[in-house]
C-alpha cells in the first residue's frame, strides 16, 4: 500500500510541476491569477498541486495573437479558459516596447480588470499607444476589492 501511496504521489508531482509554464512568455499569469493562496504555501503546494491538476483551478492563457491595424498601431488579443468552478476575477496592465525593448510610457498603461466566468473561455484585446511598439509584456494580478 506505502509503494502504491508513493507511486501515486510521484505520478500526480510530476503532472503538476510539468508543463506548468505559459503558452507566451510575454503573459505573465501571478500568483492569486493562476492558482489560489493555499498553492504558495509550501508544506500544501504539492498536495493544492494535485487537487488543481484534478479539480482544474485557475486560468490558462491557450493563444496570443498580434497584428497591425489599418492605422499602423500594434494590436493583441490574449485568448484563455477558466478551468475553475467559480468565475476568477483578475486584472491585467500591457507594457509595449520599442524595438530597443524600451518600455513606451503612455496613459493607456493601467491596470484592468478581466473577469472569467466558471469553466468558460475568455479573451481581451489592447491596442498599442504608439506606433513604434513592436513587441509587449502581460502582467496580471488578483482582482482587488
Amino acid at each position: 500500500m506505502k509503494k502504491f501511496l508513493l507511486m501515486m504521489f510521484f505520478t500526480v508531482s510530476v503532472f503538476v510541476f510539468c508543463g506548468c509554464t505559459p503558452s507566451d512568455k510575454r503573459v505573465n499569469a501571478a500568483v492569486g491569477v493562476k492558482s489560489d493562496n493555499v498553492a504558495n504555501n509550501i508544506l500544501t503546494r504539492p498536495f493544492y498541486g494535485a487537487y488543481s491538476l484534478l479539480a482544474g483551478e485557475g486560468i490558462d492563457i491557450k493563444d496570443v495573437k498580434t497584428w497591425r491595424n489599418d492605422a499602423g498601431f500594434m494590436e493583441l488579443q490574449v485568448s484563455g479558459r477558466n478551468r475553475a468552478v467559480y468565475t476568477k476575477q483578475f486584472e491585467y496592465r500591457v507594457e509595449w516596447l520599442n524595438d530597443k525593448g524600451v518600455r513606451i510610457e503612455a496613459q493607456q498603461t493601467v491596470w484592468l480588470r478581466v473577469s472569467a466566468k466558471a469553466m468558460s473561455d475568455f479573451s481581451f484585446t489592447a491596442t498599442a499607444p504608439s506606433k513604434d511598439a513592436v513587441d509587449f509584456k502581460i502582467n496580471t494580478r488578483k482582482a482587488k476589492g
